[in-house]
């Protein structure tokens, strides 16, 4: 998926190993598509789904930031 985002299989050249983890950290862990989405609103409800929505974007995107900051300091 990154690769055909960034037009190029040298992923290195084009972003920094921070970079490369944080967006793995939070792609790992945010609902990615509208099937998803569709098969939770159908299975859960309304409310829950989108209750579960803002849950996993919450989380991917803390934990991203955390990830970017530990790695920052470490990394450079």
């Amino acid at each position: 998926m990154l690769t055909q985002a960034l037009g190029t299989p040298q992923v290195l050249t084009v972003m920094t190993k921070t970079q490369i983890m944080v967006f793995t950290i939070f792609v790992t862990l945010y609902i990615p598509c509208l099937a998803t989405i569709t098969a939770l609103w159908k299975e859960i409800g309304k409310k829950a789904a989108l209750l579960a929505i803002l849950f996993t974007l919450s989380v991917a995107i803390i934990l991203a930031f955390i990830i970017r900051i530990f790695l920052g300091m470490f990394l450079g």
